[in-house]
């Protein structure tokens, strides 16, 4: 390709004198500049001492059991966190949501059993069990709504004529729990 193309485009690189005591000035910077800075070359580095390698490798080797010590620390201390936050809130969302939820599951089972239950649960439970059920539209007929008193909320009885069931919110979490502490969640990334 031809120079003669980029001979008419303005250059960047080089500054373009104004007048003749310009053109003098830079060229007296530029060869100051060329003449001034002499290079050196640099000094090659010498490989570090068989000790002082052995001194990095301890270093390094105690530096990483402490970062996976504080990882496990703070695995645990996360998790015995999340424990404490879900004993705590999770007893209160039941009291507020369990009965919605519950409702929510007795259409199917009534279809499995024939349509007629008797639900029996805490007085203050069973009330708002059974609201729930009227707002989802239940038909009334099949279910029997029994309350007991001194049964533990969250704690809700089914039975029909082949059988039965408990609902324990209580013991759920419970066991939820335990299972965090038996077996504490995986990383992501972790081999099963």
């Amino acid at each position: 390709m031809s120079e003669a193309v980029f001979a008419r485009l303005p250059r960047f690189d080089v500054a373009a004198p104004q007048n003749d005591a310009d053109a003098d000035a830079i060229e007296e910077v530029l060869s100051a500049a060329q003449t001034a800075v002499p290079v050196n070359d640099p000094e090659p580095l010498e490989p570090a001492a068989p000790d002082r390698e052995q001194e990095y490798d301890a270093a390094l080797s105690a530096l990483q059991r402490a970062a996976e010590t504080l990882a496990q620390e703070s695995r645990q201390v996360v998790l015995q966190t999340v424990c404490a936050i879900a004993s705590e809130i999770f007893p209160s969302l039941s009291q507020h949501f369990l009965a919605e939820e519950l409702a929510r599951e007795l259409p199917v089972l009534l279809e499995k059993i024939d349509g007629h239950a008797e639900i029996t649960a805490a007085p203050d439970f069973c009330e708002a069990l059974e609201a729930a059920a009227h707002r989802l539209g239940l038909r009334a007929d099949g279910i029997r709504f029994k309350a007991r008193p001194g049964m533990v909320p969250g704690e809700v009885q089914i039975r029909w004529a082949a059988g039965g069931a408990t609902y324990d919110h209580a013991r759920l979490l419970s066991a939820v729990l335990r299972r965090f502490e038996i077996e504490p969640i995986r990383e992501r990334n972790a081999p099963p």
